[in-house]
């Protein structure tokens, strides 16, 4: 099984990009499988009877104020209903490999990657990590009061381009030209996004918790993968202070 999580601000084009890379997965043989860190939350909210359709601002407000009451009884409540997902995916691959002749992978390709433990989640999997950016295109309301939702907050950060957590994304995607264009990047590279393995350069001598589970055979925990995402940041964040602090003259460092 593999997984391509993909992240950036609302409109930029994510469920676009999800179902053009589904396209490429399933012409190369593999089974994609599009699930969304949110499903769980808007399933909840049909099964209570707010239809998005039929009751836009009742889905809208259930959605905000149960997804929010449930990160704070625990951050990764969604995270691990998300995971109910993926263990239902591994499950049927596990079957068909049984049962089948000819062995269909699945990809699950996720295209609302908005929070920073649900990109620890992907690399927890060793997801390729894909960050949608709009360049210089103005993206749809893109001055809304919404956009100040915590929803949106990494997603805006990723996009200065100095957020060291953009780091931890396999590719940044430009979207500011052409559907086409978007289409041609994505067939360029849905090869190796959909096989690639995310890992550390040295799985051998590294002590991560990924690293360190998976010569165990098992899966880190999520909060394990937090912490060593955190340690990377810190490190990259005093290597680039370290770089300015080089460039700088006696006089500007002493200001």
């Amino acid at each position: 099984m593999q997984m391509i999580i993909i992240a950036g601000q609302a409109g930029v084009g994510k469920t676009t990009a999800a179902k053009i890379l589904a396209k490429e997965v399933f012409a190369s043989g593999q089974i994609p499988v599009l699930l969304s860190f949110a499903g769980p939350l808007k399933e909840e909210a049909e099964k209570r009877g707010y239809s998005k359709k039929e009751h836009p601002d009742k889905y809208r407000k259930y959605c905000q104020e149960i997804g929010l009451a449930r990160r704070k009884e625990d951050s990764d409540y969604w995270v691990k209903r998300f995971d109910d997902r993926v263990k239902e995916v591994i499950e049927k691959e596990k079957k068909d490999i049984e049962d089948k002749p000819k062995y269909w992978e699945r990809v699950i390709i996720v295209d609302d990657c908005r929070y920073p433990n649900e990109v620890a989640y992907g690399i927890l999997y060793n997801a390729t990590l894909l960050f949608i950016s709009a360049g210089e295109r103005k993206i749809k309301d893109q001055d809304a009061d919404w956009r100040n939702d915590a929803s949106e907050e990494m997603a805006r950060s990723l996009d200065t381009g100095k957020d060291p957590m953009v780091e931890l994304f396999s590719n940044v995607v430009f979207n500011d030209r052409t559907i086409k264009m978007l289409t041609k990047i994505i067939k360029d590279s849905s090869g190796i996004w959909s096989g690639v393995e995310v890992s550390c350069e040295d799985d051998d001598g590294c002590q991560c918790s990924v690293c360190a589970a998976k010569r165990n055979g098992e899966l880190p925990l999520l909060d394990d993968v937090i912490n060593d995402i955190m340690t990377m940041l810190r490190e990259i964040s005093l290597f680039e202070d370290d770089e300015e602090d080089e460039d700088e003259t006696p006089e500007e460092s002493n200001t």
